[in-house]
């Protein structure tokens, strides 16, 4: 992103969730739930790439999947 004449990265909130999901802090789930709450991420992308980095089975997938699963209209 241009900022100040030059280009910093930036983190776009499907990712943001991604990475806080691989932290796993009590913090890092309210944000993610209200991220999904607000809209602001891509449940299908968050959890596919949960799935792949971590691993279907990793207990951190399984709870991004669940903390998404209302945004994706599915049941936790």
């Amino acid at each position: 992103m241009p900022f100040s004449g030059t280009t910093i990265p930036v983190l776009d909130c499907t990712v943001l969730c991604v990475f806080k999901a691989f932290f796993a802090r009590t913090k890092d789930w309210a944000d993610i739930e209200a991220m999904g709450e607000a809209g602001s991420v891509d449940a299908g992308d968050a959890v596919g790439w949960g799935e792949e980095l971590l691993g279907a089975g990793h207990p951190s997938a399984l709870r991004l999947r669940d903390t998404l699963a209302p945004v994706r209209g599915e049941r936790p």
